[in-house]
């Protein structure tokens, strides 16, 4: 199986802004009574993974090498837990790859030196997060935040940028209001859209939103309700209808 073993090197690559995971991708945004919170977004890598290393194994298939079914699929097990048979907690330091923009101007590196680039599971858990935690003090402190997340994380990483392309974000916190609004103006030119489509395919993300009060309305648009109850709602879109619905992704929550 030298093909296979060949293309099953698979470095880990962390950047602020992740958004190439297969399956569910789920950010968890808290506010408490005092204005301020945490914002926290992770994916489980695994699937990704394992979704990446079958496919290597079907194209070693296709060059002609004989691969038993079950087999591959124990050697996908064994080589994606290789370097993680222990329990994972750990916190990266992701300063040296902040572009300019960031690292030259104080209030953006005060803010990006307080981000918290995570990665924690283990085979013994059976998934491996990697996200990003931010914990605020005020409404302008989660606002200046997601500013940043948004406007600067692609530039971390041109070949992510390319991919997504352009988009449009807004984001307004009062004393008992969150709003929040996303849309992605365009791909580049340069994207494979079959490719594209096929990298995005079943990708969801997931909201859970807790206010500091009882919930008293949601409006969303191309988010779906999955659960409401008190202070917590749980929203949830699919990436790829969203991006091609050509309308923002919105969510307005009072409490």
């Amino acid at each position: 199986m030298n093909l296979f073993k060949k293309h099953l090197v698979i470095p880990f690559i962390a950047i602020v802004l992740l958004v190439s995971a297969c399956g569910e991708m789920k950010e968890e945004i808290v506010i408490e009574k005092d204005g301020s919170g945490t914002y926290e977004m992770s994916f489980d890598m695994i699937p990704m993974m394992r979704g990446m290393m079958t496919g290597f194994a079907a194209m070693a298939a296709e060059e002609g090498e004989e691969m038993d079914s079950t087999e591959i699929a124990a050697k996908v097990e064994e080589m994606i837990w290789k370097d993680f048979q222990g329990e994972v907690d750990t916190v990266m330091d992701i300063t040296n790859r902040l572009p300019p923009e960031v690292t030259e101007d104080p209030q953006k590196m005060a803010i990006a030196s307080n981000m918290e680039v995570f990665m924690k599971g283990g085979k013994a858990q059976g998934y491996l997060l990697s996200g990003i935690k931010y914990d605020f003090d005020d409404a302008k402190g989660l606002e200046d935040f997601y500013e940043l997340y948004q406007n600067e994380g692609g530039k971390t990483d041109p070949k992510m940028q390319m991919l997504m392309g352009n988009s449009e974000s807004e984001i307004r916190i009062t004393s008992n209001s969150f709003y929040r609004s996303y849309q992605s103006t365009g791909k580049s030119e340069e994207i494979d859209l079959n490719q594209f489509n096929k990298m995005f395919e079943g990708v969801s993300v997931t909201t859970v939103f807790r206010a500091p009060k009882k919930i008293k309305d949601v409006k969303v648009k191309n988010f779906e309700i999955v659960s409401r109850d008190g202070n917590r709602v749980t929203l949830k879109y699919n990436l790829m209808d969203a991006m091609s619905s050509g309308e923002p992704v919105e969510m307005e929550i009072r409490w």
